[in-house]
């Protein structure tokens, strides 16, 4: 997803929100905070900013065992009817939905360490996914460590930052089977040099914990709207949008820590509403004002027939209840945690 994608009433949300950040630069109670608050909340307007403006589908690498289809694979995580369509881009890569995945499985790197530069050098994953049969023998584990570590090492040449491996246990596998593999995997690392605090971290389908919850954490920040918007996983969705609720909530709480007066809450309405786009977008609901005015309506409020979104940032005003000319730190947090509450359940059935 790229700016220009975002649409006319998304980036006027977004330039509400640099008024906002103006108008708290300018104004002179804003700098009774400390540099150290005032560049927080600069940061935090700017990462809730970055989730939409600089947001994009992940890129997947497969290791490990073939058996399991590419889409098969991903859909044990992911909404299946957003991956029927596949398209071949190039040597192992896969168009699967919106999704680019490597699939290099049937890849003997042994033969030619060219290969893999060549096949990943233009398009570089973000996460390697490694797909592990219980009753591999010592040898061909071993192998497949080996190769899923130079793999990893590759990669992270190219791109200089860090990769993630989850490794995927095959989910038929009986509980003495998982914690058998698990053993050996840990003890073949230890074997091949690697630091325990290094040791990637064993995930299975479900026995250790969803892959889907896994993978938000192991995946780039930029990456992670819009796969959560592909999950099925309704608790590891909510975890997600908690985090930006919980991010919301923090910024707006520091805004009013001064108070700043009842006419200059655009920027406190800013951070909500875009955290409100932001939840309707991880349900699947497109980025415009005709979806915020739904909510909006839903909650009383009557915003009329034009959906301008400057008008909607202000008609959040409208929810934040004020006690003489300010607005409190307590009452701007509290009323972002309830808009954050209601949109997320607003939009989970809508």
């Amino acid at each position: 997803m790229k700016f220009s994608d975002l649409g006319d009433d998304i980036s006027a949300l977004l330039s509400q929100l640099e008024i906002g950040k103006t108008i708290m630069k300018d104004h002179k109670i804003f700098s009774l905070l400390s540099s150290e608050k005032r560049n927080g909340v600069l940061k935090n307007i700017e990462d809730i900013k970055d989730i939409l403006l600089h947001s994009r589908y992940p890129k997947f690498c497969i290791l490990g065992n073939a058996t399991r289809d590419r889409r098969d694979l991903l859909s044990l995580f992911l909404n299946p009817t957003a991956l029927e369509r596949e398209t071949i881009l190039g040597k192992k890569w896969f168009e699967i939905g919106p999704l680019q995945v490597a699939d290099l499985r049937t890849q003997h790197f042994d033969e030619s360490e060219q290969a893999l530069d060549d096949m990943i050098s233009k398009d570089l994953p973000d996460i390697i996914l490694c797909v592990i049969q219980s009753g591999l023998n010592t040898d061909n584990l071993e192998g497949l460590l080996r190769q899923t570590l130079h793999v990893r090492e590759t990669i992270e040449d190219l791109k200089d930052e860090t990769l993630s491996i989850l490794y995927i246990v095959d989910e038929k596998s009986t509980s003495k089977q998982f914690y058998d593999i698990r053993k050996r995997i840990n003890a073949e690392f230890k074997t091949l040099g690697v630091n325990e605090s290094d040791r990637e971290t064993l995930f299975s389908i479900s026995r250790i914990r969803p892959i889907s919850e896994a993978c938000i954490d192991a995946l780039p920040a930029k990456t992670r709207l819009p796969l959560v918007r592909l999950m099925t996983n309704k608790k590891a969705k909510s975890k997600f949008l908690d985090s930006i609720i919980q991010l919301s909530i923090a910024t707006n709480s520091t805004i009013a820590g001064v108070p700043l007066p009842v006419a200059d809450l655009i920027p406190i309405t800013s951070v909500q509403t875009l955290m409100i786009v932001t939840i309707a977008y991880a349900h699947g609901q497109e980025l415009n004002a005709k979806v915020l005015a739904a909510f909006l309506a839903s909650l009383g409020i009557n915003v009329g027939l034009g959906f301008a979104m400057r008008e909607l940032v202000r008609a959040l005003s409208q929810l934040i209840p004020v006690a003489g000319p300010f607005v409190s730190a307590s009452i701007a947090g509290t009323t972002t945690a309830t808009l954050g509450k209601q949109a997320t359940k607003y939009f989970s059935t809508h």
